[in-house]
């Protein structure tokens, strides 16, 4: 089984067991661009996605 690293904080993880995986897809629109919609993904750790959810929460309640 392979490790991934974590695009956010680093440490290294295996993607797998526990539901530990988890993948981040975010899209960038450019205005005024014909079909200039780009995605980048990105390999997160489950603590940083814990953390991520948590700030989305925050977030959305203000």
């Amino acid at each position: 089984m392979e490790a991934r690293k974590c695009d956010v904080c680093g440490g290294f993880f295996l993607p797998y067991i526990a539901s530990n995986y988890n993948e981040i897809i975010v899209k960038e629109k450019r205005l005024g661009f014909k079909n200039a919609d780009r995605y980048r993904e990105y390999d997160v750790c489950g603590k940083c996605s814990k953390e991520l959810n948590k700030w989305l929460k925050r977030n959305k309640e203000n």
